[in-house]
């Protein structure tokens, strides 16, 4: 087997390294970031040479260019539609569309991204109490809708009786998750 390290110097022009800040963040990541997305399209183009991942259809390009870029330069999380929407200029319901395709066509190599991005999510809800002190249910901020329907899926395949996950009137992004709904999650999540 062979070990390759390839390097290479790519000069941007000032005007455009702006609008790839815009796009990908701070200026001292760029760099580590634009590593990271050069292995993914490394990654595309060897498999393409070698026949193992030969494409047709522009929407199976994009797909998997999604996939590789979750793989690599996403850390291996799921990102929002905002993230897709600036990365392959879609409108947010074209890269809604777009990471649901990704989440279904690769979800057997996907199982561990999407269990890890699912599990921050719900980690990161935050208990909302009564006046006395009491938990009554938890908020969550989850800005990729398809994260909202993989939750509540879960949650309907534990009980079907259990409240779903529902976004917060008047929020961009905010869900309120039921105490018990939570309970069960906590349970699952922590199986894992």
């Amino acid at each position: 087997m062979g070990n390759y390290q390839i390097n290479f110097n790519v000069d941007i022009e000032n005007e455009k390294l702006e609008l790839l800040k815009e796009v990908l963040g701070e200026e001292a990541l760029i760099e580590n970031q634009l590593a990271l997305i050069s292995k993914a399209a490394f990654e595309e183009y060897f498999k393409l040479f070698i026949g193992e991942k030969v494409f047709t259809r522009g929407a199976d390009i994009k797909g998997y260019r999604l996939f590789l870029l979750i793989k690599h330069a996403l850390k291996g999380r799921i990102p929002s539609e905002e993230t897709v929407s600036k990365l392959f200029q879609l409108t947010t319901s074209e890269s809604k569309s777009l990471i649901r395709s990704v989440m279904s066509k690769y979800q057997f190599e996907m199982r561990g991204i999407i269990g890890i991005t699912l599990k921050e999510v719900f980690l990161s809800a935050e208990q909302i109490q009564t006046d006395s002190g009491r938990v009554e249910k938890y908020h969550v901020d989850i800005k990729t809708e398809n994260i909202v329907k993989e939750i509540n899926r879960i949650l309907g395949n534990i009980d079907g009786n259990l409240p779903s996950i529902t976004k917060d009137r008047g929020t961009y992004s905010t869900y309120t998750i039921d105490l018990e709904s939570y309970e069960k999650l906590n349970d699952y999540f922590n199986e894992r």
